[in-house]
Order: structure tokens, then sequence, then C-alpha cells
């Protein structure tokens, strides 16, 4: 940490310093000067912090001539880089803030003075600038998972402003149009009320270590700075090591692909992949390893290894469209559609993967499990059964599978969406509890936009916006069952439920006394 320069100045003697259009030159030349005798704290060069505490930035004796014994300005003539908080709690006439290059911070909660950054500011949490006497400018860029403007707060970015969730009223950041519609985002101790979503601002609260926000909301952020994708950049090498990463067990399902292999398939718009091992046992180290891909029926590439367990890898082009077509080696000096499809399709594949590896850490299979044995489900839990299959409880539909031999667990959640005809259609996230090669299990997302005539996209590989929505309305849906289930076990219906259900429910005790 650097220490700061305590050079205690007057304004007017540091003005040829300060952004010509700042409000601080705008306004006191308007007056005639009047902040020119006003004391400053400046700080030459790059200034870095664990924490800043405007609030406690007070000189300790005026410098001559000073028109107040209040510190008035904070200029870091260089970059500012605060490990923790900048912070102030006094948002009327607090002290102002200038910083002639690059500020980052992991959150900021300020208010009532006038904040200019002269390069970029970027913040790895929370920006908060609350009340109408205070205002942001920032020459560059600016950035900020969850980037909040309260009471009238202004605020000024020349250039781009990246933010997950931008809010001007905390009661907005709840569900509804945000992401997670019905609930803050903010853990209950970081409010002021329980049934507020205003934060608490005491300075404790975003000084400590932990997380302001509650984990649905990370869980968001962590698919949003994904993207659902990784960016299109340099081709990953094909090579052994590559090859071995794309067949890892904890990628590969238990369930074997044909008598002989383990493996699994993807589509991606027009584009088919398949992966595949062999090993004379799941646990075994694969004699073989490949890679297929194709695109618009042209042409196909098989990247394999030999079938003794060596490193080595080949690449061969087989043109689909001729029956007669044999096995080539691949060779890009040679042109052909195969050229671009190799590109594109390796590239791909890769992006898939990532986005795979990702999803599966956003949500628990023993969370499936859980729901799934709970006694609210118990009547409905016979997923080929139009009628017992699942129910309609508020605007969701839950429909639900237990695991067997052949299938694992599965939660479907469905609601009514109107389709191109102005018809009202039901779409559905499908959530299995999927067991893989190396003994883990993860919940494998899919969706149909229309369960009657749609075939499924597979979210965990796709990603994107979907991807987000599928993890959001889990979440939602998970918190509303298990509510429904707490309600049953207390003797009440929890809704209004089929005959056969409410049936089955009291001849388990659970409505014992509460109905006829």
């Amino acid at each position: 940490m650097n220490e700061m320069q305590k050079s205690y100045r007057l304004l007017r003697e540091i003005k040829s310093q300060l952004p010509e259009d700042s409000w601080v030159i705008q306004a006191g030349d308007r007056h005639g000067g009047e902040f020119d005798d006003m004391p400053v704290l400046v700080h030459s060069g790059d200034l870095q912090l664990d924490n800043l505490d405007l609030d406690a930035l007070e000189p300790p004796s005026p410098p001559e001539g000073a028109a107040s014994g209040e510190l008035f300005l904070l200029l870091v003539d260089g970059n500012l880089v605060v490990d923790g908080l900048i912070y102030n709690d006094h948002t009327d006439g607090a002290v102002g803030l200038i910083v002639t290059g690059n500020v980052s911070a992991r959150r900021m909660v300020v208010g009532g003075q006038e904040i200019y950054v002269g390069g970029d500011l970027e913040i790895s949490e929370l920006f908060w600038g609350d009340y109408n006497h205070g205002e942001l400018v920032v020459a560059g860029d600016a950035s900020a998972p969850v980037w909040a403007e309260t009471e009238g707060y202004r605020v000024r970015v020349r250039g781009r402003l990246d933010t997950a969730m931008r809010v001007t009223d905390w009661d907005e950041a709840v569900m509804g149009s945000e992401p997670l519609a019905g609930q803050s985002i903010l853990s209950p101790d970081c409010r002021s009320d329980p049934d507020d979503a205003t934060p608490d601002r005491n300075q404790e609260l975003f000084s400590r270590a932990e997380s302001l926000f509650i984990p649905e909301w990370q869980v968001y952020l962590r698919m949003h700075e994904a993207g659902g994708e990784q960016e299109r950049g340099v081709l990953p090498e094909v090579s052994y090591a590559a090859l071995a990463r794309l067949t890892q067990p904890a990628w590969i399902p238990a369930e074997p692909y044909d008598e002989e292999s383990y493996g699994y398939e993807i589509w991606r718009d027009d584009m088919f992949f398949r992966v595949l091992i062999t090993a004379d046992r799941p646990e075994a180290s694969p004699s073989y390893r490949s890679v297929y891909y194709e695109q618009d029926e042209q042409c196909g590439i098989l990247i394999e290894t030999p079938t003794d367990g060596s490193e080595e890898v080949y690449i061969q082009v087989h043109l689909t469209q001729d029956e007669d077509s044999g096995w080539y080696v691949y060779d890009e000096s040679e042109p052909g559609p195969w050229i671009k499809l190799h590109a594109d399709g390796w590239r791909t594949l890769h992006e898939a993967m990532a986005v795979f590896e990702s999803s599966a850490t956003q949500l628990q299979a023993e969370s499936i499990h859980e729901l799934l044995a709970m006694p609210l489900i118990a009547p409905y839990d016979d997923y080929y059964d139009d009628d017992r299959n699942g129910f309609w409880m508020g605007d969701l539909y839950y429909a639900f599978r237990q695991a067997d031999d052949e299938e694992g667990a599965l939660l479907k959640v469905g609601r009514e969406v109107e389709g191109p005809d102005e018809e009202m259609e039901l779409a559905c996230f499908y959530y299995e509890a999927q067991r893989q090669l190396d003994g883990s299990e993860i919940v494998f997302i899919s969706y149909m936009e229309d369960e009657d005539n749609d075939e499924d996209i597979e979210l965990s590989y796709v990603g994107g916006a979907r991807l987000e929505e599928a993890i959001r309305l889990f979440h939602i849906a998970r918190k509303r069952l298990l509510q429904a289930n707490a309600e049953l076990l207390s003797g009440q219906l929890p809704f209004d439920a089929d005959r056969f259900a409410t049936k089955y429910w009291r001849k388990q005790g659970y409505l014992a006394g509460r109905l006829p």
C-alpha cells in the first residue's frame, strides 16, 4: 500500500492540475472563484490503499489563508487503486474526489460531492451513488456488476458503461423485469429492513469480505460475465492434450453410447458433433479418442487417436454428400469446404464445452433429488402418466421423473408463452440429474419452446441468455416448491390439487382433520 502524501494546499494553487470541465472549476469560476481558498489534499503519483474513507480526510490544521477548516477536495494526480471500499456516509457537502488517471475498487459507495475520473472506472462488485447533491463524471469507460444511482444522483460516463444491473431505485432491484424478479438481490443482513430492498449504508457492511448479494444473484453474474460462450479468438491447437480435455470423464455421461463406446453428441445451429472414447472399463484410460463434426451434410471432419492408446492425433475428411467418398487425410493447403468446417467446428466445440463446464457448476444435482423426495411430489411422480406427472401452481407447471436404471431424476418447469400464431404454448425447461463417467453428477439443462412440436435445445452446451433464464427460473421454482411442501407438512393444502393427490396426502396423515 502506498502512503498518501499529506500535502494540504489551497484550491487556487492546484487549479491548473484539475480538468477544465470539472464542476469545481466551472462552478467556482462562474461565481468569482468562490472555492479558490478552500483546502485540498493533493497526492502526486499513483496511489494504492486498502480502503478510502472520504469522511475521514480532515487536515490537522487549515493551510494558511484557508476559507474553511473542512477539507474540500482530494486530488490524486495519477491512478487510484483501492483494494476494498471507496466510501462516504455524509451525502451533503462531502469531500470531493478528482483522479487524473484510472480508478479501481471492489466497492464504491458515495454521494454529496463531485467525483471526477480522468480515465476508466472499474468496480468489481458495487457502485452506489446516492442523493441529488452528488455527481460522477468518468472521462473513459466505467464498469460494475451492480450500478446504482438513487435519490437523483447524476452520472456522466463518456465512454462505455458495462453493468449487469443498473438500479435507480433499490425497490426495483427485485423479481419482475429484473433477473431475480420477486426477491432482493441483497443478502438479508445487508438490508436496513428485511422487508425493504434498500441496503444499510453502514460502512462496516460494505467493508466486509463476504459478498453483499444472495447466491442466486452471484450465479446470474457468473453467467452474465461468461456471456454464454467464450469470445472467438485464436483457433485452439489440435493436439492430444486438447483431445484428452474434450474426452475427459467429467464431461462424458456414464451411460454407454453404444456397446463399445462412451460419449456425447451436440447440436449447435446446423453443426453436429460426436465425441467418443473406447475403454475396457469405464474407469480405465481410453484406448481410443475421437471427435467428429459435420455441417450442412457437405463434409465431415474426424480427429482421432490410434486404437492402441498412443498419443498420436490424425485428422481426416469425408465428403458426406458423396456416397462413394472414403476418408482422406486432411490437407489445409488443398481448397475445399472442409477448411472452414475444421476451423469453425474445432473452435465451436471448445466453446460449447466451455459453456458446459461453466453451467455444470451453477446447479447441484442434490437439489433435484431433494425436491423429488418431498411428500408434495409423491402422488405426482409418474412422469409418463398424463394425469399424474405434474401440476400447475401459480403461473408455472411442474413435472417430475424419479431416477431408475435407465433415466436420471428430472424436474420439468413449464410456463405458457404466446406462439407465432398467437395461441398459447407450453414452453418447458428440463433439469436432469445426469451421472458422469468420473462418478460425479451434474444437472443437464435443456429447453423446448413448444413442448408439442419443437425439438429440445441443449442449453448446457448452447448457453446464452436462455441458459441464464433457466438458472434463474430453477431458483424461483425450487423456492416455491419448498414453500408448498412446508405448507403441506403444516397441514395446509398448498394449491388447488387434484383429488387423487389430496386423497394420498390425507392417507399419509399430512391433511388429517383438515379437510372433509
